[in-house]
C-alpha cells in the first residue's frame, strides 16, 4: 500500500473527498444536500453572457441578444456549478459559472477561463464542458475573465474500477465500471496467507490485509492501470492480525485486531511505511473495527470472547487524529464487530454499529451513535447481520451472513426500507459476504458466497447489473476507485 519511491508519494496532492451529504426522499432514495451558498434560478434557459435577475421572476429569455437584464456591472465573487462531483472516466459533465454583482445581484454565466490542476485526469474547454480521462482527483478552476485575481475551484474524483477481495486464494478481482468487465486477477497474492481487507489511499495505492496464523501484515499494490503490481509488505509482529484497514487519511491506515487490545498506526517510516506506533484501548478491550470521518477515528469496541462463551456489553471509542481517546459511548448489547458512518437529511452525523448479542440470550442490534458521542437508538435485528455499509448516506445497508439477505435502515424515516421480515432477496446468492456503497453515484455493490457481486441502482430500487467472479471466488471486501 505504500510506495516505495517517496519523493513520488508525497508530490501527489489530493483533494479531500469527503463531507458530500445525502437526504432522503419520500421513497428512501438518495438525494444530494449541496452545502453552501449557490443560488440559481429555476428556468431551463440557454442564456448566453451574464445575466442578472435580482427578482424571483423568470423574466429570462430563451435567445442571444442583449436586454435590459444583461448586467454590465462589476463582478465580486464567482462560484461554480458543480462544486464537487464524482464520476466514472469517459464522462463528459458541463460546469457552469455564476458570480454576485456589486449589490448583491446573482449574476448568470459569467465569462471565466477554466483549467484543471491535472490534465492526465480530466480535460475541460473554453465553454466549461470537461471530460474525465483517468482515475485520480483534480481541481476544476474557473477564472473570472475581466480579474484574475477572482477565482474558485472545485474538485472533481474520477473512478472506474471497484476492487473485489477474494477470501479463498487472496486474489484481488477489478470490475470495470467504465468497460463494464470483470478480471478476476488483477493482483495475485505472492503470500501464503488469509486475506482480510482491502483500502484504498492517496488514489493511487491498494492496501491488502493478511493473516499468515502466526501473525499478519498488509501488501502494498500501485494502482496504476499500465503497470498494476504489488509493490512490498509490511509485517507486524507475531500474534497481530489485521481484520480491517481504515484510512484517515492519504497518509495514514489503521488496522484493527481482534485479538489484541491495540490498533496498529501505519505511516511514514524513513523513506518507506511502517508501523509507527500503537493505539491502545482500555482495560484490554478489543476494537474489531474502525472507521474515520473528520475529526473522529471511531472504533466499534468487544469485551467478548465467544470461543469461550464469554460476553460482555460493548462499546465504541471516539478518537481524535492526534489518537487522543477522548469519549467511550458504551453498547448494551454483546460483541460489537462493525462500524460505518451515515448522515441524515440535516446533515448530521451518525456511526451505525452492528452487534452479534450473546446466541440465545440476546439478538443482534443496529446501534446509532451520534457525533455528538451518544448513542441515540438500539433497533434489533432478528437475522444474522455480518456486514455494514453508508458511505456518509442516509441509508444504512446490512448483509446477512447466513442467508441472501441485504436490509436497508432509513435513518431519516427511523424505519427499514427492506427489513429483516421484508429483505431484498437476492435469489441464488447463498449469503452476504460484502458490501460497498458509493453516496455519489447512488450505488450499492453486494458481494456473495456464489462468487458474484451485485450492483444495485439505489433511486430504481433494483440490481440493474450482476458481476460473476467464478464460483472459487469469494468476495470479501469491496473498495470503490
Amino acid at each position: 500500500m505504500f510506495r516505495t519511491i517517496a519523493v513520488f508519494f508525497f508530490a501527489l496532492t489530493i483533494a479531500l473527498v469527503g463531507g458530500m451529504a445525502c437526504g432522503s426522499d419520500d421513497d428512501g432514495t438518495l438525494n444530494e444536500s449541496n452545502a453552501g451558498p449557490s443560488p440559481s434560478d429555476d428556468d431551463d434557459d440557454n442564456d448566453v453572457g451574464p445575466v442578472v435577475d435580482d427578482d424571483d421572476d423568470d423574466d429570462t429569455e430563451d435567445d442571444d441578444t442583449i436586454d435590459d437584464d444583461t448586467y454590465e456591472g462589476e463582478i465580486t465573487s464567482i462560484w461554480i456549478e458543480p462544486d464537487f462531483i464524482a464520476e466514472p472516466r469517459g464522462t463528459e459533465i458541463q460546469y457552469v459559472a455564476n458570480g454576485w454583482g456589486t449589490e448583491g445581484q446573482v449574476v448568470e454565466n459569467v465569462p471565466v477561463n477554466w483549467s484543471v490542476g491535472n490534465s492526465t485526469i480530466a480535460e475541460i474547454d473554453e465553454n466549461g464542458l470537461a471530460t474525465t480521462l483517468n482515475n485520480g482527483s483534480t481541481l476544476v478552476t474557473a477564472t473570472l475573465k475581466d480579474n484574475d485575481q477572482i477565482a474558485i475551484s472545485g474538485t472533481l474524483y474520477v473512478s472506474g474500477d471497484v476492487f473485489v477481495l477474494d477470501g479463498n486464494d487472496g486474489y484481488v478481482g477489478v470490475i470495470d465500471i467504465y468497460d463494464d468487465t470483470v478480471e478476476n486477477n488483477y493482483f495475485i497474492q505472492d503470500l501464503q496467507a488469509t486475506p482480510t481487507s482491502l483500502t484504498i489511499y492517496n488514489f493511487h495505492f491498494l492496501g491488502i490485509g493478511y493473516d499468515t496464523g502466526t501473525s499478519g501484515g498488509v501488501q502494498n499494490a500501485d494502482l496504476d492501470p499500465d503497470n498494476h503490481v504489488l509493490l512490498d509488505q509490511i509485517a507486524l509482529p507475531p500474534n497481530q492480525f489485521p481484520q480491517s484497514l481504515t484510512t484517515v487519511d492519504w497518509m495514514r491506515v489503521y488496522l484493527t485486531q481482534p485479538d489484541t487490545d491495540t490498533l496498529a498506526v501505519i505511516g511514514p517510516q524513513g523513506v518507506n511505511f511502517g508501523v509507527t506506533g500503537y493505539i491502545y484501548c482500555r482495560d484490554d478491550d478489543r476494537p474489531t473495527d474502525a472507521v474515520f470521518f473528520d475529526p473522529f477515528l471511531v472504533a466499534a469496541i468487544s469485551r467478548s470472547d465467544p470461543a469461550l462463551n464469554d460476553y460482555n456489553d460493548g462499546a465504541v471509542y471516539f478518537y481524535t487524529q492526534a489518537n487522543l481517546l477522548v469519549r467511550t459511548v458504551d453498547i448494551e448489547n454483546e460483541n460489537p464487530f462493525a462500524v460505518t458512518v451515515a448522515t441524515d437529511a440535516d446533515n448530521n452525523v451518525f456511526y451505525p454499529v452492528i452487534s452479534s448479542g450473546k446466541p440465545g440470550v440476546s439478538s443482534p442490534q443496529l446501534h446509532l451513535v451520534s457525533a455528538g458521542m451518544t448513542l441515540e437508538n438500539s433497533i434489533p435485528i432478528n437475522a444474522s447481520p455480518a456486514v455494514i455499509a453508508a458511505d456518509r448516506s442516509n441509508l444504512i445497508w446490512i448483509g446477512d451472513g447466513e442467508d441472501p439477505y441485504v436490509y436497508v435502515y432509513n435513518i431519516d424515516e427511523e424505519d427499514w426500507l427492506y427489513s429483516p421480515e421484508n429483505p431484498l432477496e437476492l435469489a441464488g446468492a447463498g449469503s452476504i459476504t460484502a458490501i460497498q456503497v458509493s453516496a455519489d453515484r447512488k450505488e450499492a455493490y453486494i458481494g456473495a458466497a456464489n462468487g458474484k457481486v451485485y450492483l444495485y441502482d439505489i433511486p430504481a430500487h433494483e440490481v440493474s447489473k450482476t458481476y460473476s467472479f467464478g464460483s472459487g471466488f469469494l468476495p470479501i471486501d469491496i473498495v470503490i476507485w
